[in-house]
């Protein structure tokens, strides 16, 4: 167990400000579903029909807190009817990796047969695995970052005043308190999100230390708050310069009108995008969602793998691989940033690979130009013009869908609700 003033740790769950607001570190698994049509009706009675199935089959001692779908990139056709699910599981980490052991392989009719559900990947967000992720993660910010942005359900926050656009926190109520558990709180603002039922809250540290000390404790796993009535909440957060964030979260482009984009050469394909917008301070490309706010799924790419930084303007990339990266065939050295210039060829392969002319190249365009009519592009542009472009957006995911009230053993206690 470990604790600080009005945080203390108990197995999965940190109580915060004295049972008010909750951490806990789930054991996450990820669930393919397969539908057999697009009917928007079909996937929410097939999240309903897998939370009963599974407070029935989980062991008593283990309660499914929070189902939640992920986007995924390009989500059409065949690749639409595929939904990425997240289950957050509390209670013993052995009996939940049992009981996931025995779910492998096994494919799980749904809704008539109209929906297959498939589970896969599990991690243990209370593990050392986890908190080396996030020490390699935290390793790639800048100590100068004081700025922290963590998505709230719009139901939680209460006294919001009217016609207001921005809900300011002051000491004593709940969302300046969380904060300020891991360092002082400068400012801490509430604004709305694109999502309607979303919030985002903003807060500025006095020092990096504490915005890197409050993602580390919750990037990757749930709040939860027993005072509401949907109580578990998936963290999704952001670390970085404040008033970026600030920008990022009102809805405007931290950097409009000089952003960059990275326009893949070569046939469409699976897991890696046609186009990767820069139009904020920082972007990592990687392989894996936990480091990278751009996924590239190439077993060549690493979790982590290279750096896009635009400042006043100006772009420039930093490698953070073990297999390299090149600009114009040169490969960078690892670790120094080098600036990017219109019409620079950034890849993940040396040109001697054979796979290099079909593999990972993007050509370095400015953003207005990539935004104009086919007819401005160049005859090899034009060839390649049945490309399928994906813009990268780190927007809210959908909603979560909430778990059955079978009381569990591991559930912090709900206070009382007072009769009418």
């Amino acid at each position: 167990a470990w604790s600080m003033a009005e945080l203390t740790w108990n197995d999965r769950w940190g109580k915060c400000l004295g049972g008010r607001v909750y951490i806990l570190a789930a054991v996450v698994v990820d669930v393919e579903m397969v539908l057999s049509n697009l009917s928007d009706r079909l996937l929410p009675l097939a999240i309903k029909e897998l939370s009963l199935l599974l407070e029935e089959k989980l062991p008593s001692s283990v309660c499914c807190m929070n189902i939640h779908v992920v986007p995924r990139l390009g989500e059409t056709g065949d690749r639409g009817r595929r939904k990425l699910l997240r289950l957050a599981m509390a209670g013993d980490g052995q009996l939940c990796a049992k009981w996931h052991q025995m779910q492998q392989g096994r494919q799980q009719s749904l809704c008539g047969g109209s929906v297959t559900a498939a589970f896969h990947a599990l991690r243990d967000t209370s593990s050392v695995q986890h908190q080396q992720k996030l020490a390699d993660l935290l390793a790639l910010h800048p100590e100068v970052e004081t700025g922290f942005l963590l998505d709230l359900p719009l139901k939680w926050i209460s006294g919001w005043p009217e016609g207001q656009k921005q809900y300011p926190q002051k000491s004593g109520s709940v969302w300046f308190d969380f904060p300020a558990l891991w360092g002082e709180v400068l400012e801490s603002l509430i604004v709305h999100a694109r999502d309607p039922a979303v919030v985002h809250l903003l807060v500025n540290f006095a020092s990096a230390e504490g915005a890197k000390t409050m993602f580390e404790l919750l990037h990757g796993r749930y709040v939860y708050n027993p005072a509401a009535e949907d109580d578990t909440y998936p963290v999704r957060c952001l670390l970085g310069h404040y008033q970026d964030l600030r920008l990022y979260a009102e809805g405007q482009k931290a950097l409009e009108g000089r952003g960059f984009v990275l326009r893949r050469r070569g046939a469409p394909e699976t897991g890696v995008p046609q186009v990767i917008e820069v139009n904020q301070r920082r972007l990592t490309l990687g392989r894996e969602e936990e480091f990278a706010n751009v996924v590239i799924q190439k077993p060549h790419i690493s979790k982590a793998h290279a750096v896009l930084e635009l400042v006043a303007g100006t772009l420039s990339i930093q490698d953070t691989s073990v297999n390299g990266t090149w600009v114009n065939e040169h490969r960078l050295a690892n670790g120094i940033r080098v600036e990017l210039h219109p019409f620079d060829k950034v890849s993940f392969l040396p040109a001697a690979h054979p796979a290099y002319k079909e593999a990972l190249v993007y050509e370095v365009r400015p953003a207005e130009e990539a935004r104009e009519a086919p007819r401005s592009r160049t005859p090899e542009r034009r060839r390649n013009s049945d490309a399928i472009d994906v813009r990268i957006v780190r927007g809210p995911t959908q909603r979560p869908f909430q778990r059955s009230r079978r009381s569990r053993p591991q559930r912090p206690q709900r206070p009382q609700r007072p009769q009418r």
